[in-house]
């Protein structure tokens, strides 16, 4: 007999296992841990989109927003300011 093993025997050997742990076991529980996860994620999220207020609103007057025109070679051709109106 010999001491060594070759691959092959060694490849068609199996490992015992523990009862209750097979393969396709530990890939349903884990699938429905996942599962439950993002049952859980998608109960906690928000159901309405939050609304968005302006950092400061002047009465009356519009927002002034500067722009800086570029060419194409990425020059400084001009600046310009247009006033914006917030609601």
């Amino acid at each position: 007999m010999s001491i060594m093993k070759t691959s092959e025997s060694l490849l068609s050997e199996k490992a015992p296992q523990p009862p209750g742990t097979s393969r396709r076991r530990f890939l349903a529980e884990t699938s429905a841990a996942a599962a439950l996860a993002g049952l859980a994620f998608w109960g906690y999220r928000r159901s309405e989109p939050a609304e968005a207020e302006a950092a400061s609103s002047r009465s009356g007057q519009p927002k002034m927003v500067h722009i800086v025109e570029f060419s194409d070679a990425g020059v400084i051709q001009g600046r310009t300011s247009v006033a914006v109106e917030t609601q």
